[in-house]
């Protein structure tokens, strides 16, 4: 970008130069005739001009080779800085081969993350990585070898949405913050092919059929597994609402209407959705509330998730909000997926009958109840059952009514 001149001498240059090409040139400004001159060479055997990417103009004859057969090598404008020496240009030759760029015109090389996608190239070893990591997500959701399966479907997961940023979405990341979770507690400790084959080779053993087991005990990993799912969600929803307050559209109610009036999220192709928009929209005041109300409870929920969670008189009703928010996600926006996978991490806020009471449904039945052994009574519970005083408190009179 072109800038005024500063001094006699950068006006005088400028105006000579603008007579010659018919444009002010670019900066930086040469500061010798020497200078001057390679700007003017330089456009004049290539038709554009060397500082087109900030580059000065060069103050050396081997800045000045360089950069004839960088253009003549590039057809290009080298950017900033020159090559310190003959190793440096050796290293942007190969940079530029291999990805076709120049490391000077890059914010950053490379990405923060690993994805092996990025690495392997050959078709025979992607198709045998690719077949490998569905074997594994197959065998983890049908749990089997759940403690090694669980980890690899979770690394599978990082490669594919590590492999381009542009690609990765909301669903990506809360599905790899699961697996994560999964991966640390049992997750295969009841419903898996893995308790099965636990039965089975009981059953084996004892020369029968598939033993019974006692139920799944309360483990110190699975605690902490689902604990961390239930603090990730609260920062989650904290930061989603948080960051809403940022948009006009969720103080001015507006935006809701901006997903449930989209054609790229909400299903315009279904007769009886156009004609509940329409039906809505004939109503001024009942749009408005429906859309600010909307809009307002998204707010209230999300932001108010992490504090009302926890309690249990006000737990029903955030997981009930929770249906009903993602509901919509789901339902208006296309993203079933995504709602799929938010309320499968809120049922780590259910209680274990209330899980119980979800797989019922499916036709599985709650293992019997495991009831602690009763302590041992003590001696004053023990006299007040039988109707009699404890030793200390017998006094005498007492005594006298006994006599």
């Amino acid at each position: 970008m072109a800038r005024p001149p500063s001094t006699h001498e950068e006006q005088a240059y400028g105006e000579e130069y603008r007579r010659k090409y018919g444009e002010w040139p670019l900066p930086p400004y040469p500061k010798t005739k020497r200078e001057a001159d390679y700007c003017d060479s330089y456009r004049d055997m290539w038709k554009f001009d060397l500082r087109l990417f900030g580059l000065p103009p060069p103050a050396t004859q081997k800045q000045w080779n360089d950069l004839q057969v960088y253009t003549e090598r590039y057809k290009r404008a080298m950017p900033p800085p020159y090559p310190r020496d003959d190793e440096e240009v050796a290293a942007i030759d190969h940079y530029i081969k291999k990805f076709n760029e120049d490391p000077r015109l890059l914010y950053a090389q490379g990405i923060p993350s690993f994805s092996i996608w990025i690495h392997l190239t050959d078709p025979t070893a992607m198709w045998v990585v690719h077949i490998l990591f569905l074997a594994a997500t197959l065998l983890f959701t049908l749990g089997v070898g759940t403690r090694v399966t669980a980890f690899l479907t979770w690394f599978a997961v990082l490669n594919y949405i590590h492999r381009s940023w542009v690609l990765q979405f909301g669903v990506d990341t809360m599905i790899a913050i699961l697996l994560l979770y999964l991966a640390i507690g049992p997750s295969g400790a009841a419903l898996s092919l893995d308790r099965l084959f636990a039965r089975w080779w009981k059953g084996r053993r004892t020369g029968g059929g598939l033993a019974p087991l006692p139920p799944p005990q309360p483990s110190v990993s699975a605690n902490f597994a689902i604990r961390l799912i239930q603090v990730h969600l609260c920062f989650i929803y904290a930061a989603a609402g948080l960051s809403k307050l940022m948009g006009p559209g969720w103080w001015n109610g507006a935006a809701l209407w901006s997903v449930l009036g989209n054609f790229e999220f909400a299903p315009m192709n279904w007769g009886l959705y156009n004609y509940l928009l329409r039906l809505l929209g004939r109503n001024q005041l009942v749009f408005e509330i429906f859309m600010t109300g909307g809009a307002y409870f998204t707010l209230v929920f999300e932001i108010m998730y992490s504090v009302w969670i926890w309690r249990p008189a006000t737990r029903p009703m955030m997981l009930a909000a929770a249906i009903l928010l993602h509901g919509v996600i789901g339902l208006f926006m296309g993203l079933g997926t995504f709602a799929l996978i938010m309320l499968v991490m809120n049922m780590a806020f259910l209680e274990m009958r209330e899980v119980y009471w979800l797989l019922a449904l499916f036709g599985i039945e709650a293992p019997p109840a495991v009831t602690a052994p009763s302590p041992a009574p003590t001696p004053r519970a023990a006299n007040q059952a039988s109707g009699l005083a404890p030793p200390h408190e017998l006094g005498s009179t007492h005594v006298t009514a006994r006599n």
